[in-house]
């Protein structure tokens, strides 16, 4: 049996390597076990560049 998961993000952001340009500013927020966070904003706002960091798919050291 799996035990629940919470998951804490503290001040991650993004900036762009190729260009510096800023795309994710410093976001943190706790999310407990049960619970379901939406993630929504205009175009260009971040959000599918902040899931790319929580999987891991972008290194937030290369920021």
């Amino acid at each position: 049996m799996k035990s629940p998961v919470s998951i804490d993000v503290n001040d991650i952001s993004w900036t762009e390597p190729r260009n510096k340009q800023k795309i994710l500013h410093p976001v943190s927020f706790n999310l407990d076990p049960g619970k379901i966070l939406g993630i929504v904003g205009p175009n260009g706002a971040g959000k599918s560049t902040l899931l790319r960091l929580l999987y891991r798919y972008q290194n937030q050291a290369q920021a």
